[in-house]
């Protein structure tokens, strides 16, 4: 008997010891599943916003390549039209998380950074304009632009898109890219 109590507090500090370790093993996995759904709630809103303002790019690329290729100016009213992107709203509130997207985190950057570029494009073409809303100059690289940003949104939907909504638009939306690409380049006229 005097050997169990002897053996009796090392056996409940080993005990309680091992019930601190099991603690913190399953607060980290709970930790760790956090950060797993707050990163997965990230990339879907970020492919969302990227998914409406890619629908949005193809769309203007195809109405104003049609003006385009079919020899007419492209003129105020018809950039102002097609050319529709609601604000950015997810983007320019991720700042400090965009570097746990990992390696997709550069597909985003890049996909928003061409957006920025399209935009201060437009604006700048549209406060070049005589007051009959001539004198567009290059419609062809706002056209080409576009569409290049298409083309980035594919990339960076295939990379971070979730959801089988996004796996099951993200070919169709793909091809229709990929037509556009093939539509632009053997009907524009060379300048």
């Amino acid at each position: 008997m005097e050997t169990i109590k002897d053996w009796q507090g090392l056996v409940a500090g080993l005990l309680g010891f091992l019930a601190a370790i099991a603690a913190i093993l399953f607060t980290m996995c709970s930790e760790r599943r956090a950060l797993e759904r707050s990163k997965s709630a990230l990339k879907r809103a970020v492919a969302s916003e990227i998914w409406g303002h890619a629908g949005e790019a193809l769309e203007a690329h195809q109405e104003l390549a049609k003006i385009f290729i079919s020899g007419k100016s492209i003129r105020s009213h018809e950039i102002k039209n097609n050319i529709r992107f609601p604000p950015l709203v997810i983007y320019p509130n991720i700042g400090s998380e965009i570097g746990s997207l990992g390696e997709d985190a550069h597909l985003v950057i890049h996909f928003f950074q061409a957006h920025q570029v399209m935009s201060n494009m437009v604006d700048l073409m549209l406060s070049n304009l005589d007051e009959r809303g001539n004198g567009i100059s290059h419609p062809e690289d706002l056209v080409e632009h576009l569409l290049k940003l298409t083309e980035t949104s594919v990339l960076a939907l295939k990379n971070i898109g979730t959801g089988k909504a996004d796996k099951r638009a993200l070919p169709n939306f793909e091809k229709a890219v990929q037509q556009a690409r093939t539509n632009w380049d053997s009907n524009k006229p060379s300048h």
